[in-house]
Formats: C-alpha cells, structure tokens, sequence
C-alpha cells in the first residue's frame, strides 16, 4: 500500500488562491476610486487652488494675530497689530468650520466687529474631534486667508 501525500499540494492550491484573491481585490478597489485630474473641471480646480495659495500667503504676509480658542466655545479673533489695518475697509470676516470626516457638521459664520476694539470675534460651539477652520477676509482688494487645524 502506498501512501501519497496530497496536504502539500492542497496548500499549495490554497496559497495560489489567496494570492489571486488579494490581486483581484487590490485592481477591483483601484478601478473603483475616481481622481481630483481626471474631473472635467481639473483646470478651474487648479487656478481656484492657486488663488487659495497665494490668499494664504497674504495672510502670512498680513501683521495680524488670529488666536482659536477652546473654552466651552470656540473663539476667534482677528485682531492687527497695526489697529489702523482692519479700518472700515474690511467689512467682515468669515470663519468657515469644516469637519473632514463629516461635512454635515460644517458650520460658516460672518464674524462681528467688537466695540470696544477693533477686533473680530465670534463664540461658537463644536463638537469633539478634527477640525479645519478658514478665515478669511478681503482687504483693498485682495482676499487674505489664515488656516488653521484643531483637534478636540
């Protein structure tokens, strides 16, 4: 009587087959995800980004302080160095909260004038986790934005 031995090619087989699992489900999720340059509108996207840019880098050129705090309630402040730099020409401030993981949670926001100073703020509440906040405002002109990112 002889006695073959199968279990080697049974684990063969088996190797074989989880190895052409794993490469049919890697093409089947990379056929399945969409790409930003591949849109129709990717031009418009990309000088929309440039703006954003060079209003980001205004913002880091701009005298200003922006301080986010979380009390019980988040507040932000745009406050110049220079008082006389957010004069009547700056009309409002927006604050836009945007929540990665949850765009339902967005929250936008015209900040007010405070009296007493010339400052802008607004107390507003948010939930805990990841949070992107934009600020931006236009002065002479010229969009000038500040980025920031908080985790609560």
């Amino acid at each position: 009587m002889t006695f073959k031995n199968y279990w080697k090619w049974i684990i063969v087989a088996l190797v074989i087959f989880i190895v052409i699992f794993h490469l049919g489900a890697i093409v089947y999720l990379s056929n399945q995800q969409t790409y930003e340059l591949t849109s129709p509108d990717y031009y418009q996207r990309g000088q929309a980004y440039e703006q954003e840019i060079q209003a980001m880098n205004r913002g880091r050129e701009f005298n200003t302080e922006v301080t986010v705090e979380q009390q019980n309630q988040l507040v932000v402040t745009v406050k110049p160095v220079e008082a006389e730099l957010l004069d009547s020409s700056v009309k409002e401030v927006r604050l836009d909260c945007l929540r990665p993981n949850d765009s339902k949670m967005d929250q936008n926001l015209i900040l007010a004038r405070q009296v007493d100073s010339n400052s802008f703020s607004a107390p507003m509440t948010l939930s805990k986790g990841r949070w992107h906040i934009d600020i931006s405002f236009t002065l002479n002109g010229e969009r000038i934005l500040f980025k920031k990112t908080l985790v609560f």
